[in-house]
């Protein structure tokens, strides 16, 4: 298969919709009130009211530093379909 073809069967199937496969730009949905606590995210891509979730994130090397809403993130799906945030970084 040549390269153009390839390209337009890769425009084809982004046309069915999108897929989960990948990383996904988020946005925090929801404040986490502790390390255990799970958060909301949404995906512009998909749609800026749909929220997913609640969804599990990676903590980071300042363990009191916790996701607040409107914090960018960056979001994969598992085999079974939960988004998991594997990153995130503060909105100011």
């Amino acid at each position: 298969m040549s390269a153009v073809d390839r390209l337009a069967a890769r425009q084809k199937s982004s046309e069915r919709g999108l897929g989960l496969s990948g990383a996904w730009h988020a946005i925090v949905a929801t404040n986490a009130a502790s390390i255990n606590d799970r958060i909301m995210v949404t995906i512009p891509e998909f749609s800026t009211r749909l929220r997913f979730g609640p969804c599990r994130w990676q903590a980071r090397e300042d363990v009191t530093a916790l996701p607040q809403r409107g914090d960018t993130a960056l979001v994969l799906f598992s085999s079974k379909k939960e988004p998991w945030v594997v990153a995130w970084w503060p909105f100011s």
